[in-house]
């Protein structure tokens, strides 16, 4: 992967927020000081010039994509601003054509190289060549911007696109656990011996836990939906 940038609180400098790049791609994180927990991190796989393969489900008179992939892991859970440029992502080959109805270009996501795109949200703004997609909450996999001479079939949110990865920290964790991406799914807590020491609804994409009156020690989570279960190991101190 080339061009690796990250935003996190502990970067130097006063725009720690910022993941800037000439690939195509940068990224403003709502990240806050001391918000070590947060971060985002992206690459890109050095293409250039645009593509027709891996097209997301639907009919898209026309379709190309930035040949251009990027790769991109964040954790906590940070809202994004994810501004593509049309020209810088082209690299050494041609773009993407070039108009300014934001409905013929789309953020495209897989969670796998072998699948094929779902498209996720159209530009809200269009300035030049740069495409800004405001307010996302992404999940861990691989972008491509597309574009599609007729309007994109959006999933109704990245949750249709992937099933997500639950994110529970700190771990180990002293007095709190937050849960993201768990809601409609039920929580159990376990020790490690089988004994059930908490069930709770998740109804919010973000939850913070009290785990204070739990003793020390190494605990199974269950994060059951309807039809997957995700488990994770949570290590307790004091």
């Amino acid at each position: 992967l080339f061009d690796r940038v990250a935003a996190w609180s502990g970067k130097l400098g006063e725009e720690f927020n910022y993941a800037m790049s000439n690939s195509g791609m940068s990224v403003i994180a709502d990240i806050n000081r001391k918000e070590f927990e947060k971060y985002v991190l992206f690459a890109h796989d050095g293409e250039s010039g645009t593509s027709t393969q891996d097209e997301p489900d639907g009919s898209h008179q026309g379709f190309l994509r930035t040949h251009r992939e990027w790769y991109l892991n964040q954790a906590g859970d940070p809202k994004l601003s994810v501004f593509l440029h049309l020209g810088e992502a082209a690299g050494e080959g041609a773009s993407l054509p070039q108009t300014t109805e934001a409905e013929h270009y789309a953020l495209l996501f897989r969670k796998n190289q072998d699948e094929n795109y779902a498209a996720i949200a159209f530009p809200d703004q269009i300035f030049q060549e740069t495409l800004i997609f405001n307010n996302l909450t992404l999940q861990d996999g691989y972008y491509a911007l597309g574009y599609s001479e007729s309007s994109f079939d959006l999933v109704t949110s990245i949750a249709d696109a992937v099933i997500l990865e639950v994110q529970v920290y700190p771990n180990p964790a002293t007095d709190h656990l937050n849960i993201v991406n768990a809601a409609g799914s039920d929580m159990h807590l376990y020790k490690l011996g089988g004994q059930m020491m908490m069930k709770k609804r998740i109804t919010q994409a973000f939850e913070n836990i009290d785990i204070e009156h739990l003793t020390p020690g190494i605990y199974v989570m269950s994060i059951q939906f309807e039809t997957s279960l995700q488990t994770k190991l949570i290590i307790i101190q004091k």
